[in-house]
């Protein structure tokens, strides 16, 4: 779409991207993709993640707290192309990021920054893993060049602006990937300041002081940096979260019209259930679990159903089990020694006042709700403005961050959450054999059957 407003045109000074990390895209000398990518939420390359895991010669490169060997990081879904599609393999001559391929096509440059380029294990002291890329016969020219986040490469395309409809001297600015661009559109200005960003899946970061000292040990808890100013982003993100409530209105109202007054008629059911839904406890790792545990396996589970129990017990449950997710995240991330004093929220999900008071409930923390509810485009701004005006990102926010609402926990229902949330954390551990039992079944009898691989 043609930017034809003249007032547009001449305001519009830098342009940037921005999407979700750990998403694989393969492309040719040309620039173009050569498969379909590899999305975050794939599982494919489980068996791969794990043999990096138990790789002695790898240890040191995993002492980095922000790196994982996870299915969802880049590097064991390469392995995985390398092994399963290999024709696909050696046609890519680049592979990105879906913020690398989208800055190549306004740019003409694969480049991304240094927060992205974490998922191919990138060290800003040692850059990309040279072991790793030497097992694979690649060179780190194949990888996208890294940058500082806000950095200026230089002008669009002169094909890109007419397409467009903009001036060819519109700058572009490498900000970094959703959840981080959120994290500043949240407005953090103050340590302790939690962001947490309700979409179909989640992330939930807290501000620190780049010298924090911080145990990350035993999560997946992260502590990503930024220069201006010197900030921890300490947190990182789920599976799923906004994404439960599209599979209760799919799953448990079928045959109902499915818009946005749908979403009314499930939280208004989810009242008439009781605190703790009856004694239905819900397990909502639908796509499994990636913060703050990574656990490939975990599946999702309602615990203690009843013949009693209606819907509206199993909607309620599943709204307190988004409370449960996020009191995990902040226990892990105290844990670490970081501190959650709000969370200031933004996203889909906040929509629903009744998720949000429930939060505030289960977690003990004040809700704070963004007005603006694309706070990843916002922060994609705050970044920008910061390189264009050389200004530290958080007097930006502080700007231009405002909150419509707050919402205060209950102590009494406080206290009654906090029992629940035991049971709800007892009964992911006590399952965990089962879960990894369960997809080595199914993945048995699935080769019996087709004689291929199946993603779970």
């Amino acid at each position: 779409m043609k930017a034809t407003d003249p007032t547009v045109r001449k305001r519009v000074g830098y342009l940037t991207v921005t999407s979700s990390s750990c998403n694989l895209v393969c492309t040719d000398s040309a620039g173009e993709p050569v498969c379909d990518s590899l999305l975050v939420s794939d599982k494919r390359s489980k068996r791969q993640a794990d043999r990096l895991a138990q790789d002695d010669s790898l240890a040191e490169l995993f002492t980095n707290s922000n790196f994982s060997a996870s299915a969802s990081y880049m590097f064991p879904k390469i392995c995985w192309l390398s092994e399963h599609e290999p024709t696909v393999f050696a046609e890519t001559e680049t592979f990105g990021s879906s913020n690398s391929f989208l800055t190549r096509r306004f740019t003409g440059r694969s480049v991304t920054d240094y927060l992205d380029a974490e998922k191919f294990y990138y060290d800003r002291d040692a850059g990309y893993p040279d072991e790793l890329l030497d097992r694979l016969g690649l060179d780190s020219e194949q990888l996208p060049d890294v940058v500082q986040v806000g950095t200026d490469i230089g002008p669009i395309d002169d094909s890109v602006a007419d397409e467009l409809g903009l001036p060819s001297d519109i700058r572009f600015v490498v900000t970094t990937y959703d959840a981080l661009a959120a994290f500043w559109g949240s407005g953090p200005t103050e340590e302790g300041d939690g962001t947490n960003v309700c979409g179909t899946c989640s992330s939930l970061r807290t501000a620190m002081p780049g010298t924090a000292s911080l145990d990350l040990s035993g999560s997946t808890i992260k502590a990503q940096r930024f220069a201006r100013p010197d900030i921890l982003a300490v947190g990182g993100s789920n599976s799923i979260e906004g994404g439960l409530l599209e599979w209760v209105k799919s799953t448990l109202y079928p045959d109902e019209k499915q818009g946005e007054e749908l979403f009314d008629t499930m939280e208004a059911e989810a009242r008439e259930s009781s605190l703790g839904a009856g004694g239905v406890v819900f397990l909502p790792y639908l796509l499994g679990e990636r913060a703050p545990f990574d656990d490939p396996d975990a599946r999702g589970m309602f615990f203690g159903l009843e013949r009693k129990h209606g819907r509206e017990d199993l909607v309620r449950a599943v709204f307190e089990s988004i409370g449960f997710l996020t009191r995990h995240m902040v226990s892990e991330i105290e844990r670490s020694n970081a501190t959650v004093e709000t969370l200031e929220a933004a996203g889909g999900l906040t929509r629903r006042n009744f998720a949000c008071q429930i939060k505030a409930d289960v977690t003990g923390k004040p809700v704070l709700l963004v007005e603006e509810l694309e706070n990843t485009a916002l922060g994609c701004m705050i970044i920008t403005a910061s390189q264009a005006r050389e200004e530290d990102m958080q007097s930006i926010a502080n700007e231009v961050v405002d909150y419509s609402r707050r919402f205060e926990p209950d102590p009494d229902r406080h206290e009654k959450y906090s029992e629940l949330y035991d049971l709800f954390r007892e009964l992911y551990e006590s399952n965990k054999e089962n879960f990894k039992r369960r997809a080595d079944l199914i993945e048995r009898l699935d080769e019996d059957e087709t004689g291929s691989d199946r993603q779970l």
